[in-house]
């Protein structure tokens, strides 16, 4: 919870307009996952005060917000964004089946960085690389889920809280450049070492995963 926590300070001192809006989104799952637990009148509450949040942010940083949208539109700034998207595909179509290699993105595309983590991953490890990330991320979502609906004890707290995490960092990435942060893979690592308790606690009680 302290590791969620921690990341969630840094989006927001950060003031990252994708971190923040990722995080409201993780947060709600989060919440829509514990609904039973906390009541429907405490979710509708959370719902309202996250668009308060919301909208406070906006009126706190109103500036910022506007001139990033603004610079979709400037050349010098957030166009850089579409231009490095466009050639990521260009280069993708061409290097599709194997890739260019990790971290050889800014020999092939101007801006040095795709400013969205899952086209730099295709370009970058090709069809096959891409494709087994996703799959990886489905299979970690599907198993945390199972685990959310099965378990009854702290395990379903610990599931909800990594999904959600999971969930916020998928959002992100869409304009994020890169999965090769540490953060994201601890909490893989902490999914598979739940993965394991859990099963192991399923074997005790006899019951069928």
């Amino acid at each position: 919870m302290i590791f969620t926590a921690t990341n969630a300070l840094a989006i927001i001192l950060t003031k990252s307009t994708g971190g923040v809006i990722s995080l409201i989104v993780a947060l709600f799952c989060m919440l829509w996952l514990m609904r039973k637990q906390i009541g429907s009148k405490s979710f509708l509450k959370f719902v309202l005060g996250m668009g308060g949040v919301f909208i406070c942010f906006y009126l706190l940083n109103a500036g910022m917000v506007n001139r990033k949208i603004m610079s979709m539109f400037n050349p010098e700034s957030g166009y850089v964004r579409v231009i490095s998207i466009i050639q990521g595909i260009e280069v993708f179509r061409n290097h599709w089946v194997t890739g260019i290699g990790l971290g050889n993105s800014p020999y092939f595309i101007i801006t040095q960085q795709i400013h969205n983590a899952y086209l730099s991953q295709a370009v970058e490890t090709g069809i096959l690389g891409i494709l087994g990330f996703l799959i990886f991320n489905i299979y970690i979502i599907r198993r945390l889920y199972h685990i959310t609906n099965k378990s009854s004890s702290n395990e379903k707290y610990m599931s909800i809280i990594l999904l959600s995490t999971i969930i916020f960092f998928l959002i992100q990435w869409l304009s994020f450049y890169s999965i090769n942060i540490p953060t994201p893979w601890v909490v893989y690592s902490l999914s598979f070492v739940l993965f394991k308790l859990f099963k192991k606690n399923e074997t005790k009680l006899g019951l069928r995963l």
